[in-house]
């Protein structure tokens, strides 16, 4: 049996009003459009990620009853925290945040669709990203838990 005290770190969200960014409607439909990726391809994308909403992680902890909720802490950044602090332009911000989120997924994107499809595909999300106007934070949710007896 585990006991003790236990600390988790997820990426989180503060609100449902977030959208994956890869799979925005109108990029996908034009890739489709395109033939640079297929239906059957697509309907078989499996990531496996998720953001839980703060109030789920409170939710669950309970729900699943193993464990004590002590603490939670949440650690939001800017949206434009790629940039390490400099202030810069939207399209600048939008490249890095890119940058960024390539490291942490090309390699599943790749094997799945095709290394042809990557750089249209975070070219759109540059793209995408430089245009829209919303600021999404990123948060991180520390939670500080205790096995109960």
């Amino acid at each position: 049996m585990l006991i003790g005290d236990y600390i988790f770190i997820w990426l989180s969200l503060l609100i449902s009003d977030f959208f994956l960014w890869f799979f925005r409607e109108p990029l996908i439909s034009e890739f489709l459009i395109q033939g640079l990726i297929e239906e059957e391809k697509l309907d078989t994308y499996n990531a496996p990620y998720h953001e839980p909403y703060v109030e789920e992680i409170k939710t669950e902890i309970a729900k699943e009853g193993s464990f004590t909720l002590n603490c939670l802490e949440i650690i939001a950044l800017p949206w434009d925290a790629c940039n390490g602090g400099m202030k810069c332009d939207r399209e600048t911000t939008a490249k890095n945040l890119v940058r960024v989120l390539r490291a942490i997924n090309e390699s599943m994107i790749q094997s799945h669709f095709g290394a042809e499809v990557l750089d249209p595909l975070f070219q759109g999300l540059t793209d995408i990203i430089a245009a829209d106007t919303k600021e999404v934070e990123h948060v991180t949710a520390v939670v500080y838990v205790t096995r109960k007896d």
